[in-house]
Order: C-alpha cells, then sequence, then structure tokens
C-alpha cells in the first residue's frame, strides 16, 4: 500500500484530478505515514523535490478528519519573499478540503488582517517576528486565535537553527502551545541540513510526541556539475545562455542592476518570456516578475540580483 491510500478522500481527489499525479516524491511516500501518525518531523529533500505537499497532504487530511475549526496550521517562514512564493500554492491546497490560507507580514493591510481575525481560515503564513507581535499586542485574543492549533510547519528550518532567531522562533512556538488544546505537532522542512537529529530535538521542546527525521536520499549520491567558462565578449556569453538554456526556465544572477537591465535588453528580443529582478525596481513590479516567472510553464528566464535570494 503507498502513502496515498492514507489520505482523506478529498485530498486524494485533490491530487488525481486538480494536480493530475499519478505518483508521489519519495519525500511524499516517506512523510506521509509519519505525519499520520502523529510524529514530529525534519523533513529532508532538494529544491522542488515536494516538501510543501509532503507535509501539506497529511496535515490537510487530519485538519478534514478530526474537523478542526479556526487556525489549525501556521506556516512559519524565515522571510516574508517566501510567504509571497508560497501564498497561491497553500491556497490551492487548503481549496482541497473547503478551507484557505492567510499571509500575514508588513505588507498586508491592517483592514486584511482584521477580517482575518474576524473569521480566521485554517492556514496562517507568518514570520516570527509578526507572530511575535500578535503575541504581545492586546488587541488580539491569543487564546481564541490560537485554541485548535494542531500544525506548525517550518520552512527553511536550518535557517533559525543556525541563528539567534532559532532561541527567538522555539520561545515563540512553547508561548503559543500555551494556548493550544494541542499537544501541536511540529514539522521542519530544508533542502539541507548537517545536523538534523540535533535540530529534531532543538524543535521537540515541551511536545511529548515522537520525533523522526526523514531523508530518502540519505546514502545516494547525486551528480553536481560546476562548468566555469571565460569570455572575452559579453555578447558571446549572451549567445551562449541562450543556446543552452533557452529551452529550459533558468534564474540567471548578476553583479548588479545595471547588468541585470542590459543583459535582459540584450536577451529579450530573443526570448519571449523574460524578466528583470532588482533592488530598484518598485516591489509590485518586482513580485509581478517572481509570479509570473514561478506560473510560468514554459521556458522562461529571470535576470535578477541577489534581490532574487
Amino acid at each position: 500500500m503507498t502513502s496515498f491510500n492514507l489520505l482523506n478522500d478529498k485530498v486524494k481527489k485533490f491530487i488525481t484530478n486538480d494536480l493530475k499525479w499519478n505518483k508521489l516524491t519519495d519525500i511524499q511516500e516517506a512523510t506521509i505515514p509519519e505525519i499520520i501518525d502523529g510524529k514530529n518531523i525534519i523533513a529532508l529533500a532538494p529544491t522542488a523535490g515536494g516538501k510543501t505537499e509532503a507535509v501539506f497532504f497529511p496535515v490537510l487530511s487530519q485538519i478534514f478528519e478530526e474537523k478542526i475549526t479556526g487556525v489549525s496550521t501556521l506556516y512559519i517562514s524565515p522571510i516574508k519573499a517566501l510567504l509571497n512564493n508560497q501564498e497561491i500554492r497553500l491556497k490551492k491546497l487548503s481549496k482541497s478540503i473547503y478551507q484557505d490560507a492567510f499571509k500575514w507580514h508588513g505588507d498586508v493591510s491592517k483592514a486584511q488582517k482584521t477580517k482575518f481575525i474576524k473569521n480566521p481560515c485554517s492556514i496562517l503564513m507568518i514570520t516570527p517576528e509578526s507572530l511575535e507581535v500578535i503575541l504581545l499586542s492586546d488587541s488580539y485574543d491569543k487564546g481564541d486565535l490560537f485554541a485548535n492549533l494542531r500544525f506548525i510547519v517550518i520552512d527553511e528550518i536550518h535557517s533559525f537553527a543556525e541563528s539567534d532567531r532559532g532561541y527567538h522562533l522555539i520561545s515563540i512556538i512553547e508561548r503559543l502551545q500555551t494556548y493550544s488544546k494541542y499537544d501541536i505537532q511540529r514539522l521542519g522542512l530544508s533542502a539541507t541540513v548537517g545536523n538534523p537529529s540535533v535540530i529534531g530535538t532543538w524543535l521537540k521542546g515541551s511536545s511529548k510526541r515522537k520525533g523522526v527525521v526523514i531523508d530518502p536520499l540519505k546514502g545516494k549520491k547525486s551528480e553536481k556539475n560546476l562548468n566555469i567558462v571565460f569570455y572575452e565578449q559579453e555578447e558571446q556569453l549572451i549567445e551562449k545562455i541562450y543556446q543552452q538554456f533557452g529551452d529550459k526556465k533558468t534564474i540567471f544572477f548578476v553583479n548588479g542592476r545595471r547588468d541585470a537591465e542590459r543583459i535582459h535588453t540584450m536577451l529579450k528580443p530573443a526570448m519571449d518570456n523574460i524578466y528583470v529582478h532588482h533592488s530598484s525596481m518598485d516591489k509590485t513590479f518586482r513580485n509581478l516578475a517572481e509570479e509570473s516567472f514561478r506560473l510560468k510553464s514554459e521556458p522562461s528566464c529571470i535576470i535578477c540580483t541577489s534581490t532574487m535570494e
């Protein structure tokens, strides 16, 4: 029996009919039964390996089966850009059980936040700093808002564990635990962690749940190629980029915004779906470039500086 059969019928229907998947990835096969079994987890898989679905398929199944109302799940990200990136994805996933996801950070209006507080949905997407604001504010009834908190999903968990933000995050989780009637199930995601068992112990905190590290690729070797090429003329580089990556989705990092604009201008006549992203652009246009690139299924390229990180 595959892990697919452990999921709620509505989630299974969503996977086959909406996502049109005919199988799960390795990380999903390994993670789903552990979450349904009630364990805290650290799930490791490469970028685009399906980690988000690996946790949210069973989380949504459990929310539906247990008939949990209100805020049942926190999705915690180290940066608001990741919240923006994941918003459409989590909204689509949550619709499988007739729920929704709400993004909360500094760029979200007070009116939208007030509307959410009055009628909270199942998944709250947030950073630790915004959570701190909620916990310290007298404007919110934390006991009511987090009473049914059942899951906490922490994306890019390594970025917390290796810095002082980790102490802050675990402190927030323990404070949230005092408001919830559940032993909150803690789920950490990362593409790479050097010491996952240590991070798992750190994440457990006061939780009485068993913990497990899930790493389907452990012991397996993956091929990585690094090509260093020198060009005398920038035009030669541009031509090579188009020849090698013109039929793929490509993120092209450059040193500065002038480089980004110049290379974007040079490639634009040859490529239909090409975008530019740097700090001098208005946030609205940066977000538009990110979303356009992310949602394109056909070959596309985004020329960017470190702001994309």
